[in-house]
């Protein structure tokens, strides 16, 4: 099985797709002038070890793994390649890239976190998107060692751990963790928790029962906690298992089924979105990054490849509106999703900005089945709160860059 996908990483490295009558997802009368992408990485395997709570939460045996804990599974790099292959359709068709594009000295850029997983997603993605070119992927620390662009330890002053407190409680963080009760109950009912190790030990887990914490990062501590790395879990083996009743441990699972599982494995970083203080000073080295990139005159392409973390950060951080995907396991950060940040021209002169979040749907990663012109990806147009839209939902390149820069001086307000 290992030979066979290695295969067709190598081949699918080197698929042309070809190209068909395709309207611009942008609207008529726009020429894309650059790109710049915040990526999460693509399927990894779980994080736990062989005495973890996953393990001890469950009755069953986990799906042996392609990879060692925490690192990018080989569906996950052919899901990447496929990614890679379709931002290549997508771009050529929009006049961004040539054919068979070869980037010129500046053009593009591709930088990860140091993370096994972050760099190999990039390199997948690179193997897709510029077959016929470099792709070379940037990174500055030693093999999973962190990056500070992308994980850094906070300094929760007396001030910031105030206002997070404060947005956290208008957002109504209780509320939202008792309602996660139901949820719990499907993920301990898939996992047959009352017949598990853990289980027979403490048998009761409530969402309810949790405490926020603020030391190295942002927390919600507890035994739901625990129950989240099982969920975590459980969502990956989805991705990786194309039997639906093998994946749940032999449970039917419906869609809705599924949806719940992800909410308890994504609550704490969900949560993030009810903090937009927060957000901007976790994010404020990667998004002055990410602006310098596109304030960038000689770069077409560049992508920054990092976690879940980073996206449940960044996004808040501009002040998007809230929203909930469809066809994702992780109903704000899905696996391998894209923030796409577009730059435009318009017919009347002006440039414009578009953000928008593409993705692959679950179904499709588990099939590995090739996104296309005629098959694309899943894309979501991002709002941000407070900037008015044209009529193609389009911001003025200015207010995007303006954005930007107040959400990194938010962040700066609150580091010392």
């Amino acid at each position: 099985m290992r030979k066979k996908l290695l295969a067709l990483l190598a081949v699918l490295s080197f698929v042309f797709l070809p190209a068909s009558a395709w309207a611009s997802v942008f609207g008529d009368g726009y020429e894309l002038q650059q790109v710049t992408v915040f990526s999460r990485h693509g399927v990894r395997s779980p994080l736990y070890g062989a005495d973890s709570f996953a393990v001890r939460a469950t009755p069953h045996k986990w799906l042996p793994w392609t990879a060692v804990p925490g690192e990018l599974t080989l569906k996950g790099g052919a899901a990447e390649v496929l990614m890679g292959e379709y931002f290549r359709l997508w771009l050529e068709d929009e006049g961004l890239i040539p054919s068979h594009y070869v980037p010129g000295e500046g053009e593009v850029r591709l930088y990860a976190n140091s993370f096994q997983r972050t760099i190999a997603t990039a390199r997948f993605f690179g193997a897709g998107f510029l077959p016929m070119g470099d792709t070379r992927v940037e990174y500055h620390y030693g093999i999973n060692e962190r990056d500070p662009v992308f994980m850094h330890d906070m300094n929760f002053t007396p001030e910031l751990k105030e206002k997070v407190a404060q947005e956290m409680q208008q957002g109504d963080l209780p509320g939202k963790m008792a309602a996660l009760q139901q949820d719990a109950d499907k993920v301990m009912e898939i996992l047959d928790y009352p017949k598990s190790k853990a289980g027979k030990e403490q048998p009761l887990i409530k969402a309810a029962d949790y405490t926020l914490d603020m030391g190295k990062s942002l927390s919600i501590k507890g035994r739901i906690r625990e129950l989240h790395r099982a969920a975590d879990a459980l969502t990956l083996q989805y991705y990786e298992e194309r039997d639906d009743r093998k994946a749940a441990f032999g449970h039917a699972m419906s869609p809705a089924d599924w949806q719940a599982v992800g909410r308890v494995a994504y609550f704490t970083l969900d949560s993030f979105f009810l903090t937009p203080t927060y957000g901007a000073v976790y994010a404020r080295p990667l998004l002055a990054a990410m602006e310098e990139e596109m304030e960038n005159p000689r770069r077409k392409f560049s992508l920054f490849c990092g976690h879940d973390l980073n996206m449940s950060t960044l996004l808040p951080a501009l002040w998007v509106e809230d929203y909930t995907l469809s066809g994702s396991i992780p109903p704000k950060t899905p696996l391998g999703g894209k923030i796409v940040i577009s730059r435009l021209k318009g017919q009347d002169g002006r440039e414009y900005g578009d953000l928008r979040l593409v993705y692959a749907n679950v179904q499709d990663i588990r099939s590995l089945t090739p996104l296309t012109l005629e098959h694309p990806a899943q894309m979501y147009q991002l709002k941000l709160k407070g900037l008015k839209a044209n009529k193609d939902g389009l911001y003025r390149w200015e207010d995007v860059q303006k954005r930007f820069r107040e959400a990194i001086a938010a962040g700066e307000k609150y580091t010392k």
